[in-house]
């Protein structure tokens, strides 16, 4: 019971313990809970909340995935965007990765997005949520047609299935001109693997000269990322 007593008695990671909210005997209020054994007295034995499934000798890197807990190094959860300069131009009909400069956001420095807040190294292998979303705006023109693409890249592969693609054409002659701002925005669910190296970039067009500025509006927008599950390297 090493690791389930250890458990008890520190929590994990060396946080609070698990102790007793309520009990009919003063002595035993903020006590730490056994876990399927017995003190040094041998009161409370055969008394249990919870059993470990494996011996104490087998590595947590062991365990299967479903009774393999994520531990505090473990829990990957940060947010980039842009703080310093606020935005950033993109050339027209020009992939362009996505220059973010701050951490809004990063749990513990798991994520060690501080070192470069425009890519993410994956530290832990396992299934994560990622979302990338700018604010997007360009000038007017009374003939246009727009293309605006934003997608998550992993090791510079694009295809991962999170993107988004949006097209846009209008016609309205003399006296009218059109503006397009808004978010352009792609999230999704992928498997990444210790070591993978995750950045965005975006993809605009104007048949007309233009110029295309991308925000990151109330640091809402920027880049995602979050660990859901943990799973075995390969």
């Amino acid at each position: 019971m090493g690791r389930a007593r250890d458990f008890a008695a520190r929590g994990e990671q060396g946080r609070s313990a698990l102790v007793l909210d309520a009990s009919a005997a003063d002595t035993d209020v903020h006590e730490n809970i056994l876990l399927d054994g017995t003190d040094a007295a041998s009161k409370n034995a055969g008394f249990n909340i919870m059993q470990e499934d494996f011996s104490t000798d087998v590595p947590l890197d062991s365990l299967p995935p479903g009774n393999r807990p994520i531990l505090n190094d473990d829990l990957i959860w940060f947010h980039t965007w842009y703080a310093a300069s606020g935005s950033q131009s993109i050339s027209d009909a020009t992939t362009t990765k996505l220059n973010f400069d701050a951490v809004k956001w990063d749990w513990q420095g798991n994520a060690n997005m501080a070192a470069d807040p425009s890519v993410f190294t994956v530290p832990v292998s396992g299934i994560y949520y990622l979302r990338a979303s700018v604010y997007y705006s360009i000038s007017a023109h009374n003939s246009i047609l727009i293309y605006a693409y934003i997608y998550p890249r992993v090791n510079d592969r694009a295809n991962i299935g999170i993107q988004q693609y949006h097209s846009h054409g209008y016609g309205g002659g003399s006296g009218f001109a059109y503006h397009n701002i808004g978010t352009q925005e792609a999230s999704g669910i992928v498997q990444l693997n210790k070591g993978d190296k995750v950045d965005v970039d975006v993809y605009f067009y104007k048949n007309a000269s233009a110029g295309h500025i991308v925000y990151t509006y109330n640091a809402f927008d920027g880049l995602t990322g979050c660990l859901l599950q943990r799973i075995d390297d390969l």
